[in-house]
């Protein structure tokens, strides 16, 4: 049983299995040569095809990695005649407000009565006001399915769409060294789909899940510090990482006290008064530069000391975000093996911290734990998962 797994999304990749084993997977960016390439990645469905010597007719199911909210318009930027190309090209949906609005909705409650900052940026052939609707997203999602059913020579129903989060867990589950032991996993990112982190527990074949966080927006603070040190959000996040050793988390007490509430089990809501992308048209406002003493960094200026001791601190207040959180849920839970994914797994760092903390005997990091790794989690996730097979 072949099973192709296909991430359509920012940072787009496919991947192959045969009878659960993993015959080949790749990501666009390598044969495009476009850093975090999204759309359908048909160089990289061609690789893992040509990999296993077989042709599209031979898949017994696709699995397309989906998120509810996911701007399709990436993907309809390559498959499709519309005039937002351009306009996709230049500027990541997630970092415009109004492509915001549905993840946000608990957000608005407190701006109801604000008036909301609009230009014709967002009206752009009259899509962009549609796109959020229930009936615009199944006409996007069947004109997906429509190409890749075209492309590949296989009818509709071989297509099965899989969830956002459930790709990110089922990718850490079902590749990690556990078989039989019960397995804490945990993903945690900057924009998930409905949620922003999750925690589920595997254990005698079932998986459970215990909680999910739409306020947890740990990897989306770390996402605002990249962009305002002149880098690009849901790209350049491992450089602010490595700038962090040069520095001294001097701003971290200014971060937890002002940004965010942290609370002792790792769960926070972030302090609303200093963003901006629910009324206007940028991330952060003019109060967020105040409590840092200056404006956003212009990527084509030096890195300065301060630069390097703002990266210093989010990454200490992201370590200890994330050691609050394992440590509460390996004492609520008793179990000792944890499977870490999502974005903010990418954070080697971080990883390091809790694995020498020693909470958790066992961890397992799987190695594309941002969206690329959608592929293989939806493909390994309907291959175990959904059809039920034995884990290998």
């Amino acid at each position: 049983m072949y099973i192709l797994g296909v991430h359509d999304g920012h940072d787009a990749s496919a991947a192959l299995l045969q009878d659960g084993r993993i015959i080949a997977a790749a990501q666009e960016e390598r044969f495009s040569g476009l850093k975090g390439d999204y759309g359908f990645p048909k160089h990289a469905v061609d690789y893992c095809l040509q990999e296993a010597g077989i042709t599209g007719d031979a898949l017994e199911y696709v699995a397309l990695s989906s998120r509810t909210s996911n701007p399709v318009l990436t993907y309809l930027k390559r498959n499709a005649n519309f005039s937002v190309s351009d306009w996709v090209e230049e500027q990541e949906s997630y970092w415009k407000p109004k492509l915001l609005e549905h993840r946000e909705v608990s957000y608005y409650d407190i701006y109801r009565d604000k008036p909301y900052k609009k230009d014709a940026y967002y009206d752009y052939s009259g899509l962009l006001n549609s796109y959020m609707q229930p009936q615009d997203m199944d006409e996007f999602l069947d004109r997906r399915l429509t190409h890749i059913s075209t492309y590949l020579g296989i009818p509709k129903e071989r297509i099965v769409v899989t969830n956002h989060e459930t790709n990110h867990k089922c990718y850490a589950l079902f590749a990690s060294p556990f078989r039989h032991k019960p397995v804490l996993i945990l993903t945690s990112e900057g924009i998930g789909d409905e949620f922003n982190s999750t925690v589920s527990v595997y254990e005698n074949g079932e998986i459970q899940t215990l909680c999910n966080m739409k306020e947890n927006h740990l990897g989306h603070i770390y996402q605002y510090v990249t962009l305002i040190l002149g880098m690009k959000p849901a790209q350049h996040e491992y450089k602010v990482m490595g700038l962090a050793p040069y520095g001294e988390p001097k701003y971290a007490d200014l971060i937890l006290e002002n940004l965010i509430d942290l609370k002792e089990d790792g769960s926070f809501r972030l302090n609303l008064d200093y963003f901006d992308y629910c009324t206007g048209l940028t991330m952060t406002n003019k109060r967020f530069d105040a409590l840092f003493g200056s404006p956003p960094r212009s990527s084509d200026e030096p890195v300065r000391q301060k630069d390097m001791d703002l990266a210093a601190s989010v990454q200490a207040v992201t370590e200890e975000v994330v050691l609050r959180m394992t440590r509460a849920l390996a004492k609520e839970t008793g179990i000792d093996n944890l499977c870490l994914a999502g974005g903010v797994a990418l954070n080697c760092v971080a990883n390091g911290k809790v694995l020498r903390d020693g909470a958790f005997k066992n961890i397992w990091v799987q190695p594309a734990a941002g969206d690329a790794g959608g592929a293989l989690g939806a493909a390994l996730g309907d291959y175990y998962w959904n059809l039920g097979n034995e884990r290998k």
